[in-house]
């Protein structure tokens, strides 16, 4: 449930946000909330916006 409504948020802000703002957004830890995104982009749903080493900011696959 928790990576659909990651992917759905995504989605809905258009914008790059960081593991915080999705924390506060589905009322968990933020370091539960790196775990969901770190799978996401495994499974390529979400690409990182910023950040090379260290991710800070996720966003929406652009599908081209």
């Amino acid at each position: 449930w928790l990576e659909a409504e990651t992917v759905r948020y995504a989605h809905r802000l258009l914008r790059p946000f960081s593991p915080l703002e999705l924390a506060a957004h589905l009322r968990i830890s933020d370091r539960h909330a790196r775990r969901i995104l770190h799978v996401l982009v495994d499974q390529q749903l979400l690409t990182v916006a910023g950040g090379n080493i260290r991710f800070r900011t996720f966003q929406m696959r652009l599908l081209v």
